[in-house]
């Protein structure tokens, strides 16, 4: 068995894996890089030739784990694509999207944009006939000698790690990795994996050597903002990623004001159709939905099916993250009239305040100081939420440099990767008794390296491969 490492080896984006197993070769993820530093790969000629493999295998619909499928296909991939049905349905509009910025790009000849077609919309529409969906945690046979199964992992809706078995090695690659506690979704740790024995693990690093802050410390710096900019007469800016981070803010307002710790006199924009579309589809899947959650140490109880309980903090699961106060922008022309906004929290894309609508909310709004700036994710280097996160005072949009007199908060406590303690629980949960080796990816190499040494204390054996690294199981 070999494994060759073609992305987030020793880096974040651009998950890529190619296994060989006798004569069958597979990929695990197709993923585009999003580094500013490494955007150039996603242009390269694929490692390998794309009809030569077999079946492809996506672990969730997240933009650096799928991003390159319909330029995969349009190289000449003919095999199968699995991955849950909800990965499916995510996937279609993270696509389809990825297609429409590039054309756009190309229409427009961004400044400073590389404005080639990777591939348009109809290479997408033509990528999804290939698509397999099967459930979490069931099993697909290739042949006699190999089985791919999806285990639930509680990142976003519909992510899995995937389980390969084989004669030769069982190889178990995570994926990105949920939280214990995560949010909305059902967590990794509400499953059994007793029986997964894997003989090696490629494994999540992200933040490796870090601890991620209370939510509820960052839940009353929300609170805090929302009353500053009440007295202030400003607004709250919010970068935050469509899938997931969007409908987890959203839920946690809607707990605030049922429970009181908000009055509901303040105005929610969620600006951006992206992130609205995936409100919709997760509100689809409220099957994979968990039961309850913990906030300001309360306990909040999600309701399935009938009326909620008195004398306690219910919601039914399809008002899950729709609060009263709460209103979607769809068009362009109602996103521009909200620079007179005042008394409102504004959530627009991208996460990282480096594209989309936020952008533009940004340039009017990040020199009056009635406002705050809410950084809600994780902010990788040289985009602009990573300056504003760094304190830096001046920052260029759109060729204008703009003084920041916004205040700027950094709330690290939302994220929907696991820690460093829940990445041992995640670990833990499988039978590593035959475990020769973790491969350690989807990190910076400091993550890594962090991460490794609190397998080492633990007397497990760990290794950091490097870009196109081909390893011999």
């Amino acid at each position: 068995m070999k494994i060759k490492f073609l992305g987030a080896a020793k880096g974040v984006t651009g998950s890529c894996f190619l296994v060989e197993i006798g004569d069958s070769k597979m990929l695990i993820d197709c993923g585009m890089y999003q580094e500013k530093t490494l955007n150039e790969r996603n242009y390269m000629p694929f490692e390998f030739v794309p009809s030569e493999i077999d079946h492809l295998f996506l672990t969730h619909a997240h933009l650096d784990h799928c991003g390159l499928i319909p330029k995969l296909v349009k190289d000449g991939f003919k095999g199968k694509i699995y991955c849950s049905f909800q990965t499916l349905e995510l996937a279609k509009v993270i696509l389809f999207d990825a297609a429409k910025i590039q054309e756009i790009n190309q229409r427009m000849n961004n400044n400073g944009i590389r404005n080639e077609l990777l591939y348009s919309s109809s290479d997408v529409e033509y990528a999804l006939t290939k698509f397999s969906p099967i459930k979490l945690m069931d099993e697909v046979n290739l042949d006699g000698n190999i089985s791919v199964k999806f285990l639930p992992v509680g990142h976003i809706l519909g992510a899995a790690s995937v389980f390969i078995k084989s004669k030769e090695k069982n190889i178990l690659f995570s994926g990105d990795i949920g939280r214990t506690n995560q949010s909305i979704i059902k967590s990794f740790n509400d499953y059994s994996y007793t029986d997964i024995k894997p003989d090696y693990i490629v494994m999540e690093s992200l933040y490796g050597g870090r601890i991620h802050e209370p939510k509820d410390e960052n839940i009353n710096i929300l609170i805090e903002s929302i009353n500053k900019i009440k007295k202030n007469k400003g607004k709250i800016l919010m970068p935050v990623f469509s899938m997931h981070r969007a409908q987890e803010i959203l839920e946690i307002f809607n707990y605030l004001i049922i429970s009181k710790s908000l009055e509901s006199d303040f105005e929610i924009y969620l600006d951006s159709p992206m992130a609205i579309e995936i409100c919709r589809i997760y509100l689809n899947n409220i099957n994979e939905f968990n039961n309850h959650a913990e906030y300001l140490g309360n306990k909040v109880n999600y309701v399935f099916n009938g009326d909620v309980r008195k004398g306690e903090i219910s919601i039914r699961q399809e008002d899950r993250f729709i609060p009263g106060n709460l209103k979607t922008i769809l068009k362009q022309k109602k996103s521009k009239k909200l620079i007179n906004a005042t008394n409102a929290v504004i959530m627009a894309g991208s996460g990282m305040a480096d594209g989309g609508r936020i952008v533009k909310h940004l340039y009017n709004g990040l020199e009056r100081p009635e406002n705050i700036v809410l950084l809600v994710g994780f902010q990788a280097e040289e985009t602009l939420g990573r300056r504003l996160g760094d304190g830096e005072k001046n920052v260029t949009i759109s060729d204008k440099e703009i003084i920041v007199r916004a205040e700027i908060k950094y709330l690290r406590g939302f994220s929907a990767h696991a820690d460093e303690n829940d990445l041992m629980v995640w670990l833990n949960m499988f039978d590593i008794s035959q475990l020769e080796n973790v491969f350690l990816v989807h990190a910076e190499e400091e993550g890594s390296v962090n991460f490794g040494n609190k397998l080492l204390k633990s007397n497990i054996k760990s290794y950091t491969p490097s870009y196109c690294e081909v390893v011999e199981v």
